[in-house]
């Protein structure tokens, strides 16, 4: 029996080394689901994926917008035929002093709405664009400060069935506050019901378009033929210099036919 174990030995490593010898020159098995390597995950998200929208876009349920990185003035892009008028950039940076035409009376008459400017109001022509303003006024600095104020009122039926808050949101994002603290909770707002028209104003200061020291005094005008959009920003001396004659252009609007 001892003679059988030894010889038995010597075949079992001789055919191991057959079978390694063999496997040298066959490639290896396929892995296994278990044992394959995962794919690598991407290193980047696409920015449409990224949870958060491009500047300026308009909001869309459970994708946020980017906050403090909307263009110099109102947006209200991306809006399609589908909920009326396609609305782009709401109004685009106003000219310079030298590159305005100011206009000899300033329109009153708005597409059911009219309006009646204060005296010391400016009228220059912002035409040039299916998305400019249908009137804009020159507010004139006040000592000390560097630039105008300007004043410009666009007209988005389009834009009716877009919640209030929306609007205001978006107002509120284009002003930053030097602490960090959101806008919002500093904001001050008020309504006011004139001739026929409901009037949703926001008045706030901060930073602009990267100009310190600015106020933006906002409202949506909301009536059958609407909305309408005043936006009024400038440097905070002239604007409480204009913030009563604001209010009164504001005031004076009647909703025609």
């Amino acid at each position: 029996m001892r003679r059988f174990a030894l010889g038995v030995i010597p075949a079992v490593l001789v055919g191991g080394l057959l079978v390694s010898a063999c496997s040298k020159d066959q490639p290896p098995p396929p892995p296994t689901p278990s044992s394959a390597p995962l794919a690598k995950a991407p290193t980047s998200v696409p920015q449409q994926m990224s949870g958060e929208l491009p500047p300026g876009h308009p909001p869309i349920d459970g994708m946020p917008s980017a906050q403090g990185k909307a263009p110099n003035d109102d947006i209200h892009s991306g809006m399609n035929q589908g909920m009326g008028q396609g609305m782009g950039q709401m109004s685009a940076m106003p000219p310079k002093d030298e590159d305005r035409t100011i206009l000899d009376s300033a329109p009153t008459e708005f597409a059911g709405l009219s309006l009646t400017p204060p005296e010391g109001w400016k009228a220059y022509d912002a035409s040039g664009g299916p998305m400019a303003p249908v009137a804009a006024f020159v507010l004139a600095k006040a000592d000390g400060d560097s630039a105008d104020g300007i004043a410009r009122l666009t007209h988005f039926p389009g834009m009716k069935s877009i919640p209030l808050e929306m609007n205001l949101e978006r107002w509120y994002r284009q002003v930053q506050q030097p602490d960090g603290s959101n806008t919002k909770d500093v904001a001050k707002m008020e309504t006011i019901d004139a001739g026929g028209a409901k009037i949703t104003v926001v008045d706030m200061s901060g930073n602009i378009s990267g100009a310190e020291k600015q106020r933006m005094i906002a409202a949506v005008i909301e009536h059958p033929n609407g909305p309408h959009f005043l936006k009024v920003v400038g440097p905070e001396a002239t604007m409480a210099k204009w913030h009563d004659s604001i209010i009164e252009y504001l005031k004076s609007a009647k909703v025609g036919q």
